[in-house]
């Protein structure tokens, strides 16, 4: 994905220079991990803000309606569908847009990842069985509820058969 940025760079750097375009709109590294931003480069000095990613999911049509000036803009199937309606609905002319498509390799869903990191620490079960005589400390790791559920079952009932066997053992008693 990051070799598309440098061509984007490259092409915005030409259409300015050729006086094709009067703005460039395309995404800039976001601050925010994992959220790229809108950026809208109307100086030729600036286009090495322009990036490209699988975090460059915002919708840059919405940046289009009612725009009178020449204008440059990253787009890649999903943009340009919605370019295309902006065209049919009279919110931008043909003649003003110069489209720089990209093909989509699949964009990353912020939300969605968070979503998932947020599950996977609740799911995340440590089991600890307390000292003392046949003791026993360890990690099971990250595993779904019902499999978690089940685990603790099978050793609580070891624990409890090994504790019987030495407390039996250390009475003098046969296991």
């Amino acid at each position: 994905m990051l070799k598309y940025a440098k061509k984007i760079e490259e092409t915005a750097l030409k259409l300015f220079k050729e006086n094709r375009v009067d703005t460039f709109i395309g995404y800039r590294k976001g601050t925010v991990p994992m959220m790229n931003e809108p950026i809208l480069v109307t100086d030729p000095d600036k286009v090495d803000q322009l990036y490209w990613d699988s975090f460059c999911g915002l919708n840059l049509c919405n940046y289009l309606t009612k725009r009178t000036d020449r204008i440059g803009i990253v787009a890649n199937g999903c943009n340009s569908r919605n370019i295309v309606t902006h065209i049919i609905e009279n919110q931008v002319k043909r003649e003003q847009l110069y489209i720089v498509g990209i093909p989509c390799e699949g964009m990353i869903d912020h939300r969605a990842v968070h979503r998932q990191t947020i599950a996977l620490h609740h799911r995340r079960q440590t089991f600890v069985k307390p000292g003392g005589k046949g003791g026993w400390q360890g990690h099971l790791g990250i595993l779904m509820p019902a499999l978690v559920q089940r685990q603790r079952n099978r050793v609580a009932a070891v624990f409890a058969a090994v504790d019987v066997v030495q407390e039996r053992h250390a009475l003098g008693c046969e296991a």
